[in-house]
């Protein structure tokens, strides 16, 4: 039997407000935490959305994928992000790590956040840092194991966050808006 539209998509949204797949929920409580950070739309400086709501800046300063955004004329910050499973722990295979990764891009030509001195990619960073190291966003706490910082080339400076987390191994599956644990020994 194929599947209508509107079922297709309550399919989908049901994935988004799931725990089953790790990467959409993680990207959908980033998206959820970022846009309610007035500090962050504040310090991503996009005179384009200054009278906008915040929600406006997801998909065009915040992106939830890595990407390297071609040369502006207008002046454009950047928070992409993704989120990886690197590997199941060893004895444990109920539990798994994940990495998830910001890049920070902010224009040179306004990289400077001129009440403050700082540089902005630093700045946006440290926003980060402290929205996510050692909180339980993701429901268990997760740790900042790289901050660097980097050029993409003439036009952008940049700042790379790496945090790791041990999480559950995409254990549950929802169906009809109910949440189960999948008993992999009686999977078929």
């Amino acid at each position: 039997m194929i599947k209508g539209k509107n079922e297709i998509i309550k399919t989908y949204l049901e994935v988004k407000n799931s725990t089953d797949d790790t990467n959409i929920h993680y990207k959908e409580l980033i998206k959820e935490t970022f846009l309610n950070s007035d500090e962050l739309i504040y310090a991503l400086n996009n005179d384009e959305l200054k009278d906008c709501d915040n929600d406006e800046y997801f998909g065009v300063n915040i992106l939830p994928y890595l990407i390297i955004p071609e040369t502006q004329t207008n002046i454009k910050h950047y928070v992409c992000y993704k989120v990886d499973t690197d590997d199941v722990l060893k004895y444990n295979e109920i539990q798994k790590y994940v990495t998830i990764t910001f890049i920070v891009m902010c224009d040179v030509r306004d990289n400077i956040e001129k009440s403050t001195g700082l540089t902005r990619h630093d700045l946006i960073g440290n926003i980060i840092r402290d929205k996510i190291n050692w909180s339980n966003i993701f429901g268990l706490q997760c740790k900042l194991i790289s901050d660097k910082e980097s050029v993409t080339d003439t036009e952008y400076a940049t700042r790379k966050l790496i945090f790791q987390q041990t999480t559950l191994n995409s254990i549950t599956k929802t169906t009809n808006g109910v949440t189960k644990v999948i008993n992999n020994s009686f999977r078929r």
